[in-house]
C-alpha cells in the first residue's frame, strides 16, 4: 500500500509540469478546436462518422472516426 502511494506520488511529481501545458502541434486543431468532440449529440456523431479527420480545418481525405 505504501509502495503504491510512493509510486503514485513520484509519478505525479515527475509529470507535474505538464498538467498546465497547452496542446502541441496538430493536437490544438484536432482536440481544442474540433467542435465535434465538445458535446455528445446525434449530429456530432454523424459528423464524426461521415467527415474526414481534419474536418472542418482541412480536407486531407483521412478517415479516422475511432480516433476522433
Amino acid at each position: 500500500m505504501a509502495l503504491g502511494a510512493l509510486l503514485m506520488a513520484a509519478t505525479t511529481l515527475v509529470y507535474a509540469n505538464s498538467f498546465s501545458g497547452l496542446f502541441e502541434g496538430d493536437s490544438g486543431l484536432l482536440v481544442a478546436q474540433d467542435l465535434r468532440v465538445r458535446q455528445a449529440s446525434p449530429e456530432n456523431l454523424a459528423l464524426i462518422f461521415s467527415q474526414q479527420y481534419w474536418y472542418p480545418n482541412s480536407d486531407s481525405g483521412v478517415y479516422r472516426p475511432r480516433f476522433t
